[in-house]
């Protein structure tokens, strides 16, 4: 349990200092080859040359290695049974509150379905969005585990069910399952990784976060190496006011930006629907940072 504890308070941290650290910029970096692209011949070449690049240079999917999740309880299912016997299961509806930063930390949450964000308020009072946790992922662990105050706060971002579990009858299980305990170690450290890459990642410009954050929502689709390669539909519809939260810019700067991916060809936009016309170009895109 000691260990747990330690791991618990490093994320915390961490979480703190990046919360802090994230401001709003305004500035993108011009690419002169992508500015190339002005007619449907030179989108195409240009299309051929991202996708030829990437091949060349070795993409950076390893990058998106925290998105690759499994349950949570994957192979723990003795555990994963004696968790939902305790835990209270919740429907909640799109943009419900389940926490707030602040709020005593006594519980942590397991999505059954749905998505859920994982947002913090940064001292200018703009929303930061840290994670997007998904179907099978656990949160509130950190704060459930050190016995502090929510650094963050959660909100659904779809329908979604969800199971929480007190920190008296968590605590209980760890100490009677070590597998569940050794799962608890292996995500905390899994995160904390994720956090420092995020961290040291936040000088990017908004074109480089928007691009990191479209591919995180598509991730899911991408399956096989040849998905990279298709359109691939966004599961969900954000509005560009959400994604400007998620990326810590203003809505204009975001529309902007999408629209310059548009003339590009790097998607295709109807109304809050985004398709990724080869997801693979934004990779190359992003090594190119």
């Amino acid at each position: 349990m000691i260990i747990v504890k330690i791991f618990a308070i490093f994320f915390i941290r961490l979480t703190q200092g990046f919360s802090d650290h994230v401001s709003p910029s305004t500035a993108r970096r011009q690419s002169g080859m992508l500015a190339m692209a002005g007619d449907s011949a030179t989108a195409a070449s240009l299309q051929n040359t991202l996708l030829n690049g990437a091949r060349e240079h070795g993409t950076r999917m390893n990058d998106f290695w925290h998105l690759e999740t499994e349950d949570f309880f994957d192979g723990l299912h003795k555990e994963k049974a004696a968790f939902l016997e305790l835990a209270s299961r919740h429907v909640l509806k799109k943009q419900d509150t389940i926490f707030l930063e602040g709020e005593a930390g006594i519980t942590c949450c397991y999505i059954e379905s749905g998505l859920v964000r994982i947002f913090s308020a940064a001292q200018a009072g703009k929303e930061t969005t840290l994670f997007l946790r998904r179907q099978g992922e656990i949160f509130g662990l950190a704060e459930l585990m050190n016995n502090t105050s929510r650094m963050v706060s959660a909100q659904a971002l779809t329908t979604s069910v969800i199971y929480i579990i007190e920190r008296a009858q968590f605590e209980s299980l760890l100490q009677k399952h070590f597998a569940l305990t050794r799962r608890v170690i292996s995500t905390l450290g899994k995160r904390l990784r994720y956090m420092g890459k995020r961290f040291s990642s936040q000088n990017g410009d908004v074109r480089h976060r928007l691009a990191f954050l479209l591919v995180t929502l598509a991730y899911d689709a991408l399956h096989k190496s040849t998905d990279w390669e298709q359109p691939c539909s966004l599961p969900y519809p954000v509005s560009q006011h959400q994604m400007a939260d998620m990326v810590g810019s203003t809505q204009p700067t975001v529309s902007t930006t999408l629209q310059d991916f548009k003339n590009e060809g790097l998607i295709s936009m109807n109304g809050h629907r985004i398709t990724l016309t080869c997801p693979v170009q934004f990779i190359y895109m992003l090594n190119k940072q």
